[in-house]
């Protein structure tokens, strides 16, 4: 079929036109919130295709959620009028597991090796632990994991964190930590997510052949979310494209909220010193918000200094004034939330799925809960307990597991008296010892161990065994889905859900239900034989795919979660020093320029209208205790700014004058400053206003408002 390629330029901008032909140099694509980045990568990708200056098999674009890849994929395919197979579009993980599944016997293992998700590697961290007889209290195994994490992530194996602390007590425990962790993981054939980076990072440094083969396929790099790149992945993609050159990076450095996920926004920052001969297109038409919110939010990251720099502006509508509510307290700013939403509901009309409420930290949500609720508007919460994190799901998916992955001990464990079938833990002790002794597989050591014993455990294990290789057979000759039907129905599980008077044994039973209709849609797709796709599409689902508000209810997330969704109406609340900048942020100013860039991207999320919320007010660890407002909101245009409340003046005088050097007050031509200091036993007051200075008010005669 041929493609009008002029029609693909149709519709773009004089800058995303731009980034769509470039073609011989590298191109870094700078682009702000609602400028049309996915629409930017989707056209430049078929614009190769269309022009003939690229195969689809010579194709490589990668971004971080399937969500976002599968998106990208049927727009690409929807320009093209048909499907391309061949086109490579995925996750980085998405793609290293591919990599890894044709190469990594190259490096010991297996075709099907697992992958574990993050409460498997917390379930394998914690025996570490007990191996190793570290004291949970003082290791915990999730502050463990992260410092494994941090390793990978810098590309340092055992051996060499081992070599870099070995005098040091705390670090030389996390050494053994790490060494025992990559132990069994590799004696179970299985991989953790920054398992997938650092061994395709080692395949390409170690074996030149297999990079040599990817660089002569992927004659076109396309990386999404540049910004949200650690340096493993940054490492790969460079040596992927330093021979050909034809790298494209969309990003934006103003965008960057993961850096406790390792991401590095120093990757945007030094690209062009390793690819000196780059294009840079900046795109700053937003499409998405009124003038009000550009105007806002602009000004509010120009404040950061470690930043490339963008000009944003948009040609809709100024809308209407960002509007920053001023409440005593945080129930008083749940209740004026939930005030807002329902009449935004009932008497505007806006849909439920088009309000978002955004928050820093998950226990915020408690008293919103409660105060939504009561004004009977519905609503969901994001971020909590993610669908393939949930029990059931797990203990199904780790039957497909284990048959698929004879080597995976941690799903022979899971599921090997679930449902009950009367083997104890001491049986799984005798096994596991079994297993460490002879340097075999768990699995195999349960063979072996029912050779070697008798009486009714023996049995029990034995009828086990039986099960599995029959449950092999069946996802061998049936599929996937077959396989999970028999595991839920001839295990047992199904039956022992129904007969349960657990409050969720309904809702669980669903969850099995969706699963196994997730397999069915996989199979349609990709083959019956596919189940490795399928349990890498189980396990490699993150938190950021979660968030996908449904239709019908107002959605409740924070604001890691709110990245990449936009909606017609957005609250941020508990806007003060200490939650937004959180209090952890102040100690360095990248940390506190990363939460400004947190509380730009929330803003930026707002169509039509947004909501700014301060509570002077904060019960912290059971004790009411003052706040002040966040310095993101007196670095804010006033001009853009609609100030309300119910915390003012009365008769002139200060309502309390030992909690207000700090407070936040507003004039009427100054804008909003600080108390800095209290005079004459409260009637006067020293306020400073940026860019203005301090100046002294008599309260009784003060033309001001708390905020």
């Amino acid at each position: 079929m041929r493609i009008d390629v002029s029609k693909l330029l149709e519709h773009l901008n004089p800058a995303q036109r731009e980034a769509v032909e470039h073609r011989g140099t590298p191109l870094m694509v700078l682009a702000g919130a609602g400028s049309g980045k996915t629409r930017v990568l989707t056209h430049r990708v078929a614009h190769l295709i269309a022009t003939g200056d690229a195969e689809p098999r010579n194709i490589l674009a990668v971004t971080f959620t399937n969500k976002a890849a599968k998106e990208m994929k049927e727009r690409i395919w929807a320009l093209l009028g048909n499907s391309h197979r061949e086109l490579w579009v995925g996750t980085f993980h998405a793609t290293c597991a591919r990599i890894l599944r044709g190469h990594g016997h190259l490096l010991g293992f297996d075709l099907n090796f697992s992958i574990l998700d993050e409460g498997d590697q917390l379930a394998l961290a914690k025996e570490c632990c007990r191996e190793l007889n570290l004291d949970t209290n003082r290791f915990p195994p999730s502050l463990l994991l992260r410092h494994v994490s941090n390793a990978k992530q810098n590309f340092i194996d055992p051996e060499e964190y081992m070599a870099q602390w070995a005098g040091d007590y705390l670090k030389g425990r996390v050494a053994r930590f790490y060494a025992l962790y990559q132990e069994k993981l590799k004696r179970s054939q299985a991989m953790d997510f920054d398992d997938l980076l650092f061994f395709v990072l080692k395949l390409f440094l170690e074996h030149r052949e297999v990079l040599d083969l990817y660089r002569r396929r992927w004659r076109h790099v396309l990386v999404d979310e540049f910004q949200d790149t650690n340096q493993i992945q940054y490492r790969m993609v460079k040596l992927l494209a330093e021979e050909h050159r034809q790298i494209c990076v969309v990003g934006d450095d103003d965008q960057s909220i993961y850096s406790w996920r390792g991401a590095d926004p120093g990757n945007i920052l030094r690209f062009d010193r390793d690819f000196p001969e780059v294009r840079i297109v900046r795109l700053e038409q937003n499409y998405r918000s009124t003038r009000n919110i550009i105007r806002a939010s602009s000004s509010l990251i120009s404040k950061n200094r470690m930043r490339k720099g963008k000009d944003l502006w948009t040609a809709n509508e100024p809308g209407e004034m960002v509007s920053v509510y001023l409440a005593k307290d945080e129930r008083e700013e749940a209740r004026f939330v939930a005030r807002e939403v329902r009449d935004l509901l009932l008497g505007q009309k806006v849909p439920p799925e088009e309000i978002a409420i955004f928050y820093r930290t998950h226990a915020q949500s408690r008293v919103l809960e409660e105060e939504l609720m009561a004004s009977k508007v519905p609503f969901a919460i994001y971020g909590g307990l993610g669908f393939y994190e949930r029990k059931e799901v797990k203990d199904l998916v780790a039957y497909l597991r284990a048959v698929a992955n004879e080597a995976d001990e941690l799903s022979w464990k899971r599921i090997i008296n679930v449902p009950k079938r009367g083997i104890g833990a001491k049986t799984v002790q005798m096994v596991e010892k079994m297993a460490r002794e002879k340097s075999i597989p768990f699995s195999q050591a349960l063979r072996l161990w029912t050779r070697e014993q008798r009486g009714g455990s023996s049995a029990r294990v034995q009828g086990f065994i039986q099960f599995m290789d029959q449950l092999r057979e069946v996802l061998r000759e049936q599929g996937i889905a077959a396989a999970l039907r028999e595991a839920m129905v001839r295990s047992g599980y199904l039956d022992e859900l129904r007969k349960s008077d657990e409050e969720k044994a309904q809702e669980r039973e669903e969850n099995l239900e969706a699963l196994l209709n997730m397999a069915v849609e996989h199979e349609l797709a990709e083959g019956k034989g596919e189940v490795q796709g399928f349990l890498e599409k189980v396990s490699l689902m993150s938190d950021l795919d979660m968030a996908d508000p449904n239709h019908g209810r107002v959605s409740l997330m924070t604001l890691h979660s709110a990245k990449g969704l936009e909606f017609q109406v957005v609250f941020i609340v508990g806007m003060e020093e200490g939650l937004l900048p959180h209090s952890s942020s102040l100690k360095d100013l990248p940390s506190l320029e990363e939460e400004r860039r947190l509380c730009y991207v929330g803003m930026t999320r707002a169509k039509r209208r947004l909501y700014l919320c301060v509570a002077g007010e904060r019960r912290i660890w059971g004790v009411l205790q003052p706040m002040t407002p966040s310095r993101f909101i007196s670095e804010l245009p006033s001009q853009c700014l609609e100030l309300t409340g119910q915390v003012s003046f009365e008769d002139g005088f200060c309502p309390d004058k030992d909690t207000m050097v700090g407070r936040w007050v507003r004039h009427e031509v100054f804008g909003a400053g600080t108390v800095v200091k209290v005079e004459a036993g409260g009637e006067r007051l020293v306020v400073h206003f940026p860019g203005v200075g301090a100046k002294r008010f008599v309260t009784r005669e003060a033309p001001l408002k708390w905020l």
